[in-house]
Parts: structure tokens; sequence; C-alpha cells
């Protein structure tokens, strides 16, 4: 796992670090990429970049976080203390990955979309700390929830991305939305 240290420097130094691998990441794979790639790309030292991530994988799961994180907290932001709609959800996350595309198409291209999921996982506490009341769920209640809200939000931004990003996001997130109604209406979210 990366470890980037607290400061404006260090998050500058790995947000160079992340931008070299996405833009390196556009034109090869990540199996054949090399870290030394990474570090000449970014102009960095190779201790500088030991010292925030061991792999590229660290990388692309850093790279996962600060966007995912980023996401949830402008989600919370933007809703003003009000309760979320699934619309409301899928549509900011559309828009905001849209804006991010780069990093899910990197994702995607390198058969590593499973990142964005398990950042989605990682980084909940943000989101539920925010709307869900103090409620008495076991760990398997609480992972079988998230799996089924954020699965279905990642591979959505995934297919959506997959499919070139060629259908309006308010038509994909109203879509979505009347998915989710028609599956709440058939009862397998009771």
């Amino acid at each position: 796992m990366y470890h980037i240290p607290n400061g404006k420097r260090a998050a500058e130094t790995a947000a160079l670090i992340g931008d070299a691998l996405v833009c390196l990441l556009q034109k090869k794979s990540v199996s054949s990429l090399t870290k030394s790639e990474v570090i000449r790309q970014a102009t960095v030292s190779r201790s500088t970049f030991y010292r925030m991530f061991y792999s590229l994988e660290d990388v692309m799961d850093y790279l996962c976080d600060r966007l995912v994180s980023e996401y949830l907290r402008s989600f919370i932001q933007s809703r003003q203390g009000q309760e979320p709609k699934d619309l409301d959800l899928y549509l900011f996350a559309l828009r905001y990955w849209l804006a991010n595309s780069s990093v899910i198409n990197v994702l995607v291209e390198n058969g590593q979309e499973e990142k964005l999921y398990l950042s989605l996982r990682r980084n909940c506490g943000i989101f539920f700390s925010q709307y869900v009341p103090e409620v008495d769920l076991n760990a398997e209640d609480i992972d079988l929830f998230l799996s089924m809200k954020l699965g279905g939000l990642s591979q959505s931004i995934i297919t959506w991305c997959r499919l070139g990003e060629h259908r309006p996001i308010e038509e994909t997130a109203r879509q979505l939305s009347h998915y989710i109604e028609i599956f709440n209406r058939l009862g397998f979210f009771s």
C-alpha cells in the first residue's frame, strides 16, 4: 500500500507521480511499463518514489483513492445536508468521473476496473459518516449493502466509459435510477 506523508509538498509529489503514470498508461500497458519510466516522467528521484510507493499498483491505488475521496467529499458538500437520492448520486458520479475519465479509461484498458470498486469500499466511511445515522448493522450487513450500492455505481461508471462516453450523462443516470426503482418494486432490495 502507498504511504504519502502529510504535507503539501508530499501531496504535490504524489500527484506528479500519479499524473506521470496516467500519461504513460495512455501509451503503454501497465505490464510493459517500468517504475523507472514513471520516475523519469514524473521528474522525481527513485528514493522519493519508494518513500511513497512500493509498486505501480500502489500508484494506481493512490490515484483511485484520491479521486474517490475527492468525489465523495464533493458530493456531500453539494448536497448541503440533504438526504441523497439514487439519481442525485448517479448524476453527480457520472459528471465527476467524466471530468476524470482518463483514470477510469486507464483502469479499463489495463484490466484494473476492480480498483475503482475497492477504492469506493476503502473510502465509503466518508459517505456513511454523513448519511447513515448510528445503525446497529453487523459487518456482514454493511458488506452486503456496500456491494450492492458501490458495485452498481462502479460498474455503471466503468461500462459508461467502456462504451465511449457517448450517451448523455443525464440520460444514463435517469436510466440507472429507473432500473433501481424496478428492482425495488420487484423486492430485490427488501
